[in-house]
């Protein structure tokens, strides 16, 4: 089986007005968290708003849905944001990781795991029944973008959710992408940053031996 990707340059808030409508089978996601950032003169910058994301809602097969890892400082506007772009809030999971060290309120709690949030458009049912909702981050980074997801932790979370192409708006370090060689799925990946992108798609292409850029 040849796995197809798309990898592409740009703000995803752009891009995907471009894209068509129920063309993605479910949307994997680590969107920025705007914290401890200088988004100049527009501090809100970097907040992928409602509109955003019924763009994601529309370009989702009528089967589809969004899991997307979030911070807890900004737990209330992501719920709120997602849910008036139509779709439907399912659970949310837990992602791991107790080699954080940072955290918040001057430093009283560690960042010891993020909220992984699960939304549907309407039918969603798991390939693995009962399947954990505590995803444990190894510790170990293989690149050096600050906000890494883990190979391990993405490919259990992965693994168990269903829809073809995979999609990732805000594709970062590339690990969506490089889970997607491993499950045999097609990926569509957007991330804005250059230099971001171009070490993405290195490590995704290094990843897969059977895949095609298109």
């Amino acid at each position: 089986m040849t796995i197809q990707y798309e990898l592409i340059c740009g703000d995803s808030r752009d891009v995907i007005k471009s894209m068509l409508t129920g063309t993605m089978g479910v949307c994997v996601t680590d969107p920025p968290y705007g914290i401890g950032k200088d988004y100049g003169a527009d501090p809100d910058s970097w907040r992928p708003g409602v509109d955003f994301w019924r763009e994601v809602y529309r370009v989702l097969d009528t089967d589809g849905s969004l899991h997307m890892t979030v911070s807890n400082k900004h737990l209330p506007y992501w719920l709120t944001e997602v849910t008036a772009a139509g779709f439907i809030y399912m659970h949310t999971s837990v992602y791991w990781n107790t080699t954080r060290v940072a955290g918040n309120w001057n430093g009283q709690f560690a960042y010891a795991w993020e909220p992984i949030l699960h939304f549907k458009k309407r039918h969603f049912k798991l390939y693995k029944r009962m399947m954990t909702d505590v995803f444990a981050h190894q510790g170990k980074k293989v690149t050096d973008h600050e906000a890494e997801r883990d190979y391990s932790a993405w490919y259990r979370l992965m693994d168990g959710l269903p829809g073809n192409p995979v999609f990732d708006p805000f594709m970062g370090s590339g690990t969506t992408g490089v889970v997607c060689s491993k499950i045999d799925r097609d990926f569509i990946g957007i991330e804005k940053d250059e230099v971001c992108f171009e070490k993405a798609r290195v490590r995704i292409m290094k990843a897969s031996t059977q895949g095609v850029l298109i």
